[in-house]
């Protein structure tokens, strides 16, 4: 609608992640307290992978910013199971719930195992707390049902299960490691090995100062330490008996949950001292990660697609739609194709040194003379002549 320039590209990212976060700040502000809204807001706003879906061309900003939303409504919910914050407002949450929740298994399927972890733990704690269980169970089979015919339409003409089925031939964002390195990336990815560092080892001192305080704390936050354990349970059950089509940024909608705890235990026992050398650490991270961090140059690619071949002669053959954004004057095929007046055989991207991947999928559609072109990943791949 308003064009394709990287700057109008990006900005529905930045903006998603910076509503979501106020709205989520508002919430604990209005519902739990200032300490712990403030805390939170400023752990998810400075967090590294925060910054990094916020200026990507994905639809992970909006994963995780309704995520955000999702987990805090959620911890508000169980306060007002608990009776810690008045009822009357309990409806609104619960519609607010499916809303997100809806938002979610559309955005992404793997919000699936999110969405049915979460939704285990809220009916087990309606029904422990006798309360409100009619509301979590409509609220999370409608979810449910919204989520299944989703994924009907997606497996019927969205291609999922053929790229479910390519992830066995290694050919679709398969993990490159084995489950523990899955499962440690999707954590340390929450809050970088720095943030970890300086959270455990306030952690540690709490447990030797506190005991059976901070024991209190934790257990009162278990339910939602049990969906992250829950959905790491089925990630590794997936894992080993389906698919590996999977990256750490599938699981984004984690985090928050990971940042409420963390805001909770700092708004209660710390003073300003502590938050501020963790916000200072991820700080630090995302200036280190920003600054060894290299994107593959599509832009360089389709410059040079755009100055060697005409599109009225030639056809766009793309390893996938996102990478013809700045090309959109071409006829787009998703696949590599040999062309009678034109030396262009495929665009895409591919990081590897030896272009591995590329190679297999050249192979696949029986193509065997050609010259690749590499600009820093970003690859086009010609005839040669």
């Amino acid at each position: 609608m308003f064009g394709n320039s990287d700057f109008i590209l990006r900005f529905f990212s930045s903006i998603w992640i910076i509503s979501c976060a106020f709205i989520s700040y508002i919430l604990l502000l209005r519902f739990i307290n200032f300490k712990t809204a403030l805390i939170f807001l400023a752990i998810f706003m400075l967090n590294p992978n925060t910054i990094y879906y916020a200026q990507e061309l994905r639809n992970y900003a909006m994963l995780l910013g309704n995520s955000s939303i999702f987990c805090v409504i959620c911890f508000i919910v169980y306060k007002i199971m608990q009776g810690k914050i008045d009822r009357k407002y309990a409806n609104r949450f619960y519609i607010a719930l499916a809303l997100l929740g809806v938002s979610l298994v559309l955005t992404h399927y793997y919000a699936y195992i999110f969405i049915f972890s979460s939704g285990i733990i809220m009916i087990c704690l309606s029904l422990k707390q006798k309360r409100f269980i009619k509301q979590t169970l409509l609220t999370f089979i409608f979810i449910g049902l919204v989520g299944i015919i989703w994924l009907g339409v997606h497996i019927e003409i969205g291609g999922l299960l053929d790229k479910i089925l390519d992830s066995h031939k290694g050919l679709t964002w398969v993990h490159d490691g084995n489950l523990f390195s899955l499962i440690f990336s999707i954590i340390l990815a929450s809050l970088g090995k720095y943030g970890w560092g300086i959270f455990i080892i306030s952690c540690i001192y709490l447990v030797v100062k506190y005991k059976l305080e901070f024991i209190k704390i934790v257990a009162d936050y278990l339910p939602f330490i049990l969906i992250i354990i829950l959905e790491l349970g089925i990630i590794s059950l997936i894992y080993h008996f389906g698919t590996k089509t999977m990256t750490t940024r599938y699981f984004v909608m984690l985090y928050p949950f990971i940042y409420l705890f963390i805001a909770i235990v700092f708004s209660i026992y710390f003073k300003n001292l502590v938050p501020i050398i963790l916000l200072s650490a991820l700080i630090l991270h995302s200036i280190y990660l920003s600054h060894i961090y290299k994107k593959e140059d599509i832009r360089a690619a389709s410059e040079y697609v755009r100055g060697e071949f005409n599109p009225k002669n030639c056809k766009l053959p793309i390893g996938w739609i996102a990478y013809a954004r700045y090309l959109p004057e071409y006829e787009i095929i998703e696949k590599p194709i040999l062309q009678e007046n034109c030396d262009l055989i495929f665009f895409g991207v591919d990081n590897s040194s030896d272009f591995k991947s590329t190679i297999e999928t050249l192979k696949q559609h029986n193509i065997s003379s050609y010259k690749i072109k590499s600009f820093n990943g970003g690859i086009v791949v010609v005839k040669d002549n």
